[in-house]
């Protein structure tokens, strides 16, 4: 503890230059089968006019053995190619959407975490043409349809994070062939204060009780440079910002 502490004072230049405290999702990377919600994403079908619920998928499956995938019984589905080669359309590490046979939408949904949070949050969605079908492919924020396009597309925005609630990145209009890669990612920067680890509006020493308390649980909220792994680099990223008081 002492000699993490030590080599995260010896970094500290000024609380000016310190960075702004970043989250970052990636559709693809964070795609998963064993639960539904997956953390911030969801994965389920929308119809196709896009005005119905949102309906999480109840079934999963490792399709052949390599594609994981979450699917309904009228057949729209989100899966990964986690083959060596391009499958059905879709590169390695890629997500897929397919739509429904009457056209439903696929739908991968990211829920915002904390939207109290003030900062800047940056979502971008490539759409690919995949398969050989050709599907309609969009973006919803709040349920609000913000970007459409034809089989393919890319979509970029940013917007304060407190006007997001959820965003839905969607493949519907189609169904044979209808295997339509996408790569998603969103992105929330914030002046968040890492020091004041519990929030209480104070930087003392609770915070590092706390983040102790958290790091050594292997808790990911003590993640803190976003690695995907609880490490020394937290301890020294924590006790840099609450040496300088933020």
């Amino acid at each position: 503890m002492h000699r993490a502490r030590s080599l995260a004072v010896a970094v500290i230049a000024s609380a000016a230059s310190l960075p702004a405290y970043a989250q970052f999702w990636n559709a693809a990377a964070e795609f998963d089968i064993t639960s539904n919600p997956n953390g911030v994403w969801g994965y389920g079908w929308l119809d196709a006019s896009l005005q119905g619920p949102f309906q999480p998928f109840q079934q999963s499956v490792l399709y052949e053995g390599q594609l994981p995938m979450w699917f309904d019984d009228h057949r729209p589905h989100t899966w990964r190619n986690d083959r060596p080669g391009t499958a059905f359309g879709v590169a390695p590490g890629q997500l897929s959407m397919h739509p429904a046979a009457n056209f439903d939408a696929a739908v991968v949904r990211w829920v915002n975490p904390d939207p109290t949070e003030t900062g800047t949050l940056s979502v971008t969605a490539a759409f690919f043409p995949g398969d050989r079908g050709v599907m309609r492919v969009g973006v919803r924020i709040n349920e609000v349809l913000r970007f459409e396009a034809l089989d393919s597309g890319l979509f970029t925005l940013e917007l304060p994070n407190s006007d997001v609630q959820t965003i839905d990145f969607m493949v519907w209009g189609g169904y044979a062939f209808g295997n339509t890669p996408v790569e998603a990612t969103v992105r929330v920067t914030t002046d968040r204060c890492i020091g004041d680890f519990n929030r209480d509006g104070g930087v003392d020493g609770s915070d590092v009780a706390d983040f102790f308390e958290t790091w050594e649980a292997g808790d990911l909220e003590a993640d803190l440079d976003l690695s995907g792994g609880v490490d020394g680099a937290d301890v020294e990223l924590f006790f840099a910002r609450w040496e300088a008081g933020c």
